[in-house]
């Protein structure tokens, strides 16, 4: 990651191709064996890309698109919609997954970003602030305080 010879976050690699590091918010059917999945990156901000063949059974995007997964992608640019032709899950978040509550926690912390970010703004603390609040939530040191804390900085 970043050595020599390899891309850093945000690089562009060979024209239309970029690599960036993302947390899922969610996705969504979008044609026959595609989806649309809504991205927060710390460069480009909220941003939305097409995962192809994602619903085919060998498909390798398919554990890196789940929401709140924090992942590093390849991204193609598009005209309208962006590409997504690689990626590599960096942080699963299991625990998450293994409890109701925490699941709820996280859904509408994906939601909250979804419908209060516009597309290409970027905000790195925000992005920042997600991995912390989604690290506690994947951890014993969650609080119930945590989402309070985490609406106030995304007012701010």
């Amino acid at each position: 990651m970043g050595g020599l010879g390899e891309p850093h976050y945000g690089q562009v690699i060979k024209g239309m191709y970029y690599q960036t590091e993302a947390i899922i918010l969610k996705n969504q059917d979008f044609k026959e064996t595609d989806k649309l999945v809504t991205l927060l990156t710390r460069e480009e901000g909220k941003m939305r890309a097409v995962a192809k063949g994602i619903k085919k059974p060998s498909s390798t995007l398919r554990g890196v698109t789940q929401p709140f997964c924090h992942c590093q992608l390849q991204i193609s640019r598009g005209r309208e919609l962006h590409i997504i032709t690689q990626g590599r899950i960096i942080s699963f978040y299991g625990s998450i997954r293994e409890d109701f509550n925490r699941t709820l926690q996280a859904v509408y912390l994906m939601e909250l970003l979804d419908k209060s970010l516009l597309e290409a703004d970027p905000h790195p603390r925000l992005f920042d602030a997600t991995l912390l609040v989604l690290q506690c939530l994947d951890s014993e040191s969650y609080f119930p305080l945590l989402m309070r804390w985490f609406e106030l900085a995304l007012t701010g």
